[in-house]
């Protein structure tokens, strides 16, 4: 594959954005994927941050999602049948998995406002 701005020279990656050969000249490292030029960048840049608060928030909610499914068994349980080790067990993690989730949410807000 050649650069697309320098048909001599071999491309040593590719733009993550627009997908084109770049050589060593014109390549920008992003750190998580090259660019070939300004507009790429930002885009690039933009498409990080994105996915990066996406996880994050899908971390949190797969952390409630978990946390309401352990400590909702161990309450119904508790009604159903009689308390013993286990429900106390589900019960505590489903309200640990809460607690994780809320603070995932809560970290993630606070890294976003001290970044603007």
């Amino acid at each position: 594959m050649r650069c697309f701005n320098h048909a001599e020279d071999r491309a040593v990656g590719i733009c993550k954005n627009c997908g084109k050969g770049i050589c060593h000249a014109c390549l920008t490292d992003l750190g998580h994927g090259l660019a070939c030029s300004a507009t790429c960048e930002e885009r690039i840049q933009g498409l990080h941050q994105y996915n990066n608060k996406v996880v994050k928030y899908n971390t949190s909610a797969f952390c409630f999602g978990i946390g309401i499914l352990f400590t909702g068994f161990g309450i119904y349980s508790a009604f159903k049948y009689t308390w013993n080790e286990a429900l106390v067990f589900s019960s505590i993690l489903g309200l640990l998995f809460i607690f994780m989730g809320w603070k995932q949410v809560k970290l993630t807000k606070n890294k976003r406002i001290g970044q603007k």
